[in-house]
């Protein structure tokens, strides 16, 4: 609500929420988001809070964290600028993370990427015929401990409160879970292409982007 005001007279709100001010003559929109908590949020415990800042570290907040979800209109860019840092940092991008390919090899990328994860979903519900129980159990608690080590690192900018700036992750975080990724891929992959296409043509798509990577580095430090 910037600009000149009448100092003798008092903003009025106009709504029990306070989103409408009529100050003066004029109707303005406040845009302080739930200045005075009028909106019951979703809050986590402050026990909760302070125990898991004693395992995690003072810089790590549940709360912040659930405030990105549950503001969704203010987050939802960070959560898109933090999916494709983790998504370009996996593949290709180096240095500090300030290295990048062509943008329009990141697109290759995400196709390469979407046919070995459809392949690799193929090839384990074929694969899971005729298993035992404690083989796909096994397989469900691998698989499910990777899509949590990537979501901790997708996650990992919202759970930094007092950076000063928001924190843009990286792969790096998610290195537990590269190797089931890309046992995932190429199983994807083979499926797709067959044994021997599949092995040429994967040579192929990483002899094309280690040239790109290196040209890249190249021309960025010449």
């Amino acid at each position: 609500m910037g600009g000149e005001r009448p100092l003798d007279q008092v903003p009025v709100f106009q709504d029990e929420k306070g989103e409408v001010v009529l100050w003066g003559e004029e109707t303005l929109e406040n845009n302080m988001r739930n200045a005075s908590a009028e909106s019951a949020w979703l809050t986590v415990r402050p026990e909760f809070e302070a125990a898991f800042q004693r395992v995690a570290g003072a810089y790590l907040s549940p709360t912040s964290f659930l405030s990105s979800i549950l503001d969704l209109e203010n987050s939802v860019e960070l959560y898109r600028i933090s999916g494709v840092s983790v998504f370009q940092t996996f593949w290709a991008r180096f240095g500090w993370a300030h290295i990048l390919l062509n943008s329009k090899l990141y697109w290759v990328l995400v196709g390469w990427t979407g046919v070995g994860v459809l392949g690799g979903i193929v090839m384990l519900r074929r694969s899971v015929k005729g298993k035992d129980r404690s083989w796909i159990l096994a397989l469900v608690w691998l698989g499910t401990a990777a899509a949590l080590i990537w979501l901790s690192a997708l996650l990992r900018g919202f759970f930094t409160p007092l950076d000063q700036s928001p924190y843009i992750p990286t792969a790096r975080y998610a290195f537990p879970a590269m190797m089931p990724t890309m046992l995932l891929l190429a199983a994807g992959w083979r499926q797709v292409f067959g044994s021997r296409v599949g092995i040429l043509v994967t040579i192929l798509v990483y002899f094309v982007f280690d040239v790109a990577s290196i040209l890249a580095i190249v021309n960025y430090y010449g």
